[in-house]
């Protein structure tokens, strides 16, 4: 494809996020858009629910990593 003229790139560009749906809320409830998002949006409601799920799937992540010390080979695989 060949280089776009200014123009017809900034209507392929307006095309394309006019059909990007950006979500707010859903169900009634906001949607967070990053982790210091969801950190104040449930600070203000006064739950920890969130905060713990996302503690807890990283804490269950972590298991699967294993820091190599400096020096040690890479495993196969």
């Amino acid at each position: 494809m060949g280089a776009l003229y200014p123009k017809k790139r900034d209507q392929v560009i307006a095309s394309v996020n006019s059909r990007v749906r950006k979500t707010s809320h859903k169900y009634g409830i906001e949607v967070p858009t990053s982790i210091d998002h969801a950190k104040k949006i449930y600070a203000s409601n006064g739950n920890r629910l969130w905060q713990d799920a996302f503690e807890k799937e990283m804490k269950n992540v972590a298991v699967a990593v294993e820091i190599l010390e400096h020096g040690k080979p890479i495993p196969i695989g």
